[in-house]
């Protein structure tokens, strides 16, 4: 700390006071700059979500991974890198993920749907995920305004982004749980078809296991 050596020359005569306080803040300081380095600034955090969204190549992908990594944000970094790996996927295993989606949101157990949701989130599909469980969570409840602005939400999107047999298919079951509703509540106990691979989207072999976890 050269400015302390400085300050400390019998040439200079300041209290003691002010060279305490003087060391003090520049600890403190310099602890700042040291978390800073690896903070989710605002700017990092905007590039970060913005790559998530956005960034589709996966080298890209990777080189903007490493540099999370260096500044000490490996979380961050790896959903970054399992972000490139979905991008890397062949088409038959990306039609296989989408067969997984739809029978997820086909479901009329909201706590098997909610199980799909995790297992898309674990491989970075955060949107998949997120529709996942806002179904889920409409499917659960009891108020008939959250599960009627869900099926509009659905609807909306279906009609702009995509035709969806998946969303259809939540839209369905939504509908039918607002007859139960008027009913007397009773939850749905429609079958849900049979899953396409496996009954648990977790188990031995789901393809939806995160990059390097087989």
């Amino acid at each position: 700390m050269p400015f302390l050596k400085t300050l400390a020359s019998p040439k200079v005569i300041i209290p003691v006071g002010v060279v305490v306080l003087a060391g003090v803040s520049y600890h403190f300081a310099k602890k700042r700059d040291e978390t800073k380095k690896t903070a989710l600034t605002p700017e990092r955090k905007a590039v970060y979500e913005g790559a998530l969204t956005s960034l589709k190549n996966p080298d890209d992908l990777r080189k903007l991974a490493d540099s999370y990594e260096t500044v000490g944000l490996p979380e961050h970094a790896t959903v970054l890198r399992k972000r490139a790996h979905l991008h890397e996927l062949p088409p038959e295993i990306q039609k296989r993920r989408k067969e997984e989606f739809q029978y997820g949101m086909s479901q009329v157990d909201p706590h098997v749907a909610l199980k799909y949701a995790d297992a898309f989130s674990d491989t970075a599909a955060f949107s998949a995920a997120n529709h996942l469980r806002k179904y889920a969570g409409a499917l659960a409840s009891s108020d008939a305004d959250v599960i009627q602005r869900t099926i509009l939400d659905l609807e909306k999107f279906n009609n702009e982004q995509v035709k969806s047999v998946a969303h259809q298919n939540a839209i369905r079951n939504l509908r039918e749980r607002m007859v139960q509703l008027d009913a007397g509540g009773r939850p749905l106990n429609r079958e849900a078809p049979p899953s396409p691979t496996h009954s648990h989207p977790h188990e031995q072999g789901s393809r939806l296991q995160a990059p390097g976890s087989r």
